[in-house]
């Protein structure tokens, strides 16, 4: 896998955490020759922690989303014996509980009260607005709720960045508690990605996201940062 670096997140503190990061950018400078294009995960890439549950909390409250995550856990269990993924079948089941009958304008403004909280990877970030910078064209490719994420991203980058990810389904711009669409991991991130570049007319440049989830995604780019 020519390109491939690992920049893994496994220091006990951040600085030595972003410092890894940073050596992993170092690694993969834009000098290199590609395409110019720009694919970045979320949740513990562009940004140091994940995002979905912070999110839950802020819009629903923090006892009653806690509830709702042990109650999904065991619920969860059943679709893995059917075959399922245990993590498809929690969110789906947190979704259910948690979002059902919630306005769609609510649960962004609940995203827009997050963001000043988001702690962001400092050098992740700076290596999109060099993308930019260089006229890249760049999507962030989320396994969250694509609602929620594309609120934090514009307040950080600005209006106008691409965002994918897990769709809610919704009736009159209210949320009926149901995804709309598969869980926006591994393949199915991957698959989204590549009918991205497809429609671009491009192939994939450079690529940034973590293991194990992000690895389907990464395989269709020419350089690829592990995190």
């Amino acid at each position: 896998m020519e390109g491939t670096v690992a920049g893994r997140l496994d220091g006990a503190g951040g600085t030595r955490k972003l410092t890894a990061v940073s050596q992993a950018l170092v690694n993969v400078p834009l000098t290199a020759a590609g395409a110019p294009t720009a694919v970045f995960d979320f949740d513990k890439t562009l940004t140091v922690r994940d995002t979905f549950l912070p999110w839950l909390t802020v819009l629903r409250g923090r006892r009653r989303t806690l509830a709702a995550g042990l109650a999904s856990l065991r619920s969860g269990l059943p679709g893995v014996s059917r075959g399922g993924s245990a993590r498809d079948a929690t969110k789906a089941a947190m979704v259910r509980r948690l979002l059902t009958g919630v306005a769609v304008t609510e649960a962004q403004a609940a995203a827009r009260r997050l963001t000043p909280r988001v702690i962001w990877s400092d050098p992740v970030c700076t290596r999109l607005q060099e993308h930019l910078q260089l006229g890249h064209a760049v999507l962030v490719a989320t396994g969250s709720c694509r609602l929620a994420v594309a609120e934090m991203v514009a307040d950080r980058f600005g209006a106008g960045l691409q965002v994918i990810g897990t769709e809610l389904e919704e009736e009159a711009g209210t949320l009926t508690g149901r995804m709309s669409g598969e869980n926006c991991i591994a393949e199915h991130k991957a698959a989204r990605v590549r009918h991205w570049l497809e429609q671009a007319g491009q192939a994939g440049g450079w690529g940034y996201g973590n293991a194990p989830w992000d690895l389907p995604m990464l395989a269709l780019m020419q350089h690829r940062v592990v995190v």
